[in-house]
């Protein structure tokens, strides 16, 4: 079935406009936002073989009339798991070496909080403290950084100070969860790595306007200048 047909398909079971994408997300097969004027739904590629039964089911729950995903649904995507996306076959081992305490911070510990808080404990990056670039006259920097291929978040280490507060710290490291979450979009042949989606959910980061604000204030006393 092509993503027209599927299309139809829902619309001719809601009472809203349907704004309907397709991903290759490892972590949620199912994404539904209800809005006064339409609905925002993220598929999985998955459901493209889908047959009527369970095209019917998602129906109902992206309607709200089903509060959960009927058990069809959840069969489906069992049956059908062989289809999300797995870690590159060349990524680094978790065994490699991961420095995960900083002198201030352990990031093992913020990313597993985070993980269960933002992302149901779903999401498998690894995580480690980058390695600290000395550069004259550096005017700006890159506190945060998720690589696909590795599968690895890596932070900044000027961020370990005694004066980062750690909801900043939280802040860095759930965005870079964002990106290994939500992957990227197209639009108009450009690849998108802060498309819509992904600004809405950082934005649901519970200090991201306070955390981007001291980065803010504070960029020149963290990069010693």
């Amino acid at each position: 079935m092509d993503f027209i047909k599927i299309e139809k398909k829902f619309k001719g079971h809601l009472d809203k406009p349907l704004s309907l994408v397709i991903t290759d997300n490892r972590c949620s097969m199912i994404s539904v936002k209800r809005t006064k004027a339409a609905y925002l739904v993220r598929l999985h590629h998955m459901f493209m073989n889908a047959d009527e039964s369970v095209l019917g089911s998602l129906a109902e729950y992206i309607s709200g009339k089903s509060k959960r995903p009927d058990p069809v649904i959840s069969a489906f995507i069992q049956k059908n798991k062989d289809k999300i996306r797995k870690a590159p076959a060349n990524q680094a081992p978790r065994a490699r070496r991961l420095l995960l305490r900083g002198r201030y911070f352990d990031l093992q510990m913020l990313y597993e909080r985070l993980n269960k808080v933002y992302f149901k404990g779903n999401m498998d990056c690894a995580i480690t403290w980058g390695y600290r670039k000395r550069s004259f006259r550096q005017k700006s920097v890159r506190l945060g950084s998720y690589s696909p291929r590795t599968n690895i978040i890596r932070i900044n280490p000027i961020l370990d100070r005694d004066f980062v507060p750690q909801y900043v710290i939280n802040d860095v490291i759930y965005h870079e969860m964002l990106h290994a979450d939500l992957g990227t979009e197209r639009d108009r042949g450009r690849r998108l790595y802060h498309h819509k989606t992904f600004k809405e959910k950082e934005g649901s980061h519970i200090h991201n306007v306070k955390a981007r604000l001291w980065i803010k204030t504070n960029l020149s006393r963290l990069l010693g200048l």
